[in-house]
Formats: C-alpha cells, structure tokens, sequence
C-alpha cells in the first residue's frame, strides 16, 4: 500500500513535530533521537532543517502553553531536578535494581544498562547501514530497549509508551493464518496486564513493576511478524 500523499513522510516538517510528545520524557526514548539524528544526517539537507524546525516550533508552542498558565513553570522544574534529584528516587529500573545490590549511593550505576542499549543500536546500524532505514518498522524496537535500558524514570504511569508496540503486534495478528501466534500473543497480553492489575490492586510502589518493560521486550521479540532484531 502506498502511503497518503500528505503522510509524515512527505512532511517532514510535521514529523519532526510529532517528535515533541515524545520530548517531554526524552531520557526513556535516548535511542530514538540517536536514530533521528543519523537518520537526519543522511537526509538532504532541506528535509534536515524541515524536521529540525518542525521540532523546534513544536516544542516553542508546547512550553508557551504551560508557561502561560503557570509562568514560574520552569523555575519549578529546575528546583524539582536540583533539590529533588532522580538519584532519591527508587524507579522501575536495572539500574535502580545494580543499586539496590552493590550499593544504593552508587548513582552511576543507573546508566550501567545504557552501555548495553547503545551497543545494541551501534550494531544495529552498522548492520543494516545498506538498508533504508523505515521508522514504521524500527520505531517498536527502539522504543522498548530505550525504555528497558534508561537510566531513570520508566514509572508504571511512562509504559503508554510502548503502546506502540503493543499496536504493532496486534495490527499483524491473524488468527486464521498464525493461530499459534495469535494465542500466544493474548496469553502474553493478558498474563503481563493481569498481574499487573493484582499488583495494583495490592497497592504495590512503583520499583516493584521493575519487571513489566522487559517482559513487553521479550514478547515483543518473540510476537512480531518480523525476524530481524
């Protein structure tokens, strides 16, 4: 199917846009703007700057609007990340997980599972630097192993973002063709969102669902009408 005349893909502008909803959290998706970025860079040099301006007249508007209800916004913020640093914080994390065994004052050890998410996107476009390179497809990916690899953050509440690869997998399932597939996909789906609700329901903290980005990673993997990782 050919896409629409007016797609992202014909708009660059529009599209790199989009890339402010994803901004707002941007160390939980750190592969995608890697991604971008050399994706950009082989690019002409006028969709380059569309994309960057489309970004970037997004994000003006994106803080105008809180700005203009609450002007102290970004003082808030930055006393937020000064007075109440991330390293107080226990998140949903590896690297939360590295502190909690070898020693909890050890902060650099949150960024320990990065080295392992940058590895995997360097082979992966050394791999494939031949190939062109189709956002429909990788985007999935990159999103779950930035997510299962990030430093910080990854709150139960920042799992809508790998709602798209949960719609990646869903979008492919046919239960006629690949039954095995298709059962094996709504054990998983219900399985991981059904412990999930007894967590929650037992009024669990936020550390505790450590286990819920790489168990969608691995379903993912295994799910996914594609073989290529």
């Amino acid at each position: 199917l050919r896409p629409p005349p007016h797609s992202c893909r014909h708009l660059p502008w529009l599209a790199g846009a989009a890339g402010v909803l994803i901004a707002i959290k941007p160390h939980l998706v750190y592969l995608f703007w890697i991604a971008l970025a050399a994706w950009a860079v082989r690019r002409p040099l006028p969709t380059r700057w569309k994309v960057i301006a489309g970004g970037l007249i997004a994000g003006l508007i994106a803080t105008a609007i809180p700005m203009a209800l609450n002007p102290h916004v970004l003082d808030q913020y930055r006393d937020a990340m000064t007075q109440r640093t991330p390293e107080q914080w226990k998140s949903p994390t590896i690297g939360s997980i590295l502190r909690e065994a070898f020693g909890p004052e050890r902060f650099d050890l949150q960024f320990v599972p990065m080295i392992f998410g940058l590895l995997w996107i360097m082979a992966l476009g050394w791999r494939d630097r031949n190939r062109p390179w189709d956002w429909s497809e990788r985007l999935p990916m990159l999103l779950l192993v930035s997510f299962v690899t990030a430093s910080y953050g990854a709150w139960p509440f920042d799992l809508v973002i790998l709602l798209p690869a949960v719609i990646h997998v869903a979008a492919t399932l046919d239960h006629r063709a690949e039954r095995p597939r298709f059962v094996a996909a709504i054990v998983a789906y219900v399985l991981i969102n059904g412990i999930a609700l007894g967590m929650n329901l037992r009024h669990m903290t936020s550390e505790t669902f450590a286990w819920m980005a790489p168990s969608l990673l691995i379903a993912y993997v295994f799910l996914r009408p594609e073989a290529k990782v």
